[in-house]
């Protein structure tokens, strides 16, 4: 079997992947984008309690890796009865760790904007 005739054949389970993929991707951007906005807007509160929740969550968020962060929202969250499907586990798992990195670029840039 040839090389091209291989991939002519797996040609339908790819480009399906490839969907799949762009399909997490822009969720989990758009989820990712609103959440970050949130958290950022949270951390330059001028309250004590949001800006410490903000840190603690980046803080958590970007202190562990993803496959970890995928398997709590995929395998820890049915036993305390929260139970989802593959794609929205994998969708949320993916923004909330975009939304704690995201939330650092959009605080920094809000705080570098002069107040006038």
């Amino acid at each position: 079997m040839s090389p091209l005739t291989l991939l002519l054949q797996s040609a339908p389970a790819l480009a399906a992947g490839a969907l799949l993929t762009i399909k997490f991707a822009l969720l989990s951007m758009a989820f990712g984008l609103a959440g970050g906005m949130s958290i950022a807007l949270m951390s330059i509160s001028e309250r004590r309690w949001p800006v410490s929740a903000a840190r603690a969550y980046v803080s958590i968020m970007r202190g562990t890796p993803l496959l970890v962060q995928i398997f709590v929202v995929y395998y820890g969250l049915p036993s305390v009865g929260i139970e989802l499907d593959p794609t929205p586990a994998g969708v949320l798992a993916l923004s909330a760790n975009v939304s704690a990195y995201l939330s650092e670029s959009m605080r920094g840039a809000i705080l570098g904007i002069a107040r006038g």
